[in-house]
């Protein structure tokens, strides 16, 4: 999948936010030019069960606060 040029201008999360008790498995994704006010402009987690991210890019991601592809929490 790709994910380009989407934004977060109030919170988290520029292209994927998930939340809760979930279980996430990414593969062979492109993450490109992602932005987010606050942090994680590609992927942003809160509480989940489990996260997986495997062969996958992440080019020109911007975050204001951090974390620009990715925010763990």
């Amino acid at each position: 999948s790709v994910f380009k040029s989407n934004s977060a201008y109030t919170d988290v999360g520029g292209a994927i936010s998930i939340i809760g008790q979930t279980v996430a498995d990414l593969r062979n994704c492109v993450f490109e030019s992602n932005v987010a006010e606050n942090a994680g402009a590609a992927i942003s987690a809160s509480s989940v069960s489990s996260l997986s991210v495997q062969k996958s890019n992440f080019t020109s991601c911007y975050a204001d606060h951090g974390g620009e592809s990715l925010k763990l929490s």
